[in-house]
């Protein structure tokens, strides 16, 4: 299987259509400075659900089925003048040899953001 092909399990499960990105990324704890935030890659992006790559020599360790594990994401979309920012809950997770890819919900976006991928998205 391709390491860019989602799993055929997770695409019945979808409430939301998605849309490949290739978009440059923060992740963090909720808890953390911004400073401390990790580079990653998204993949492709919904209304309720984001996938991205993590590089393996990251310090932010997502478990699988860890139900309380809260991180937050901050990107931008083309031809969008501000950033975005959500909290997600990682689903899955699939390690490859230099990077992880991870699927998540996004919690409770606020208007600006639904809105702003909403337009993005359809």
């Amino acid at each position: 299987m391709d390491k860019n092909e989602i799993p055929w399990i997770m695409q019945n499960r979808r409430r939301f259509d998605r849309k490949a990105v290739d978009l440059s990324a923060c992740i963090g704890d909720p808890r953390w400075q911004r400073s401390d935030f990790e580079v990653i890659t998204v993949l492709d992006i919904s209304i309720g659900g984001i996938r991205f790559t993590v590089p393996k020599s990251a310090k932010l360790k997502i478990q699988k089925d860890n139900d309380t594990d809260k991180f937050v994401i901050i990107f931008r979309l083309p031809n969008h003048c501000w950033p975005i920012k959500v909290q997600i809950s990682p689903q899955w997770v699939r390690e490859f040899a230099e990077d992880a890819q991870i699927g998540a919900t996004i919690e409770k976006p606020d208007y600006y953001a639904y809105t702003a991928l909403q337009k993005y998205v359809m």
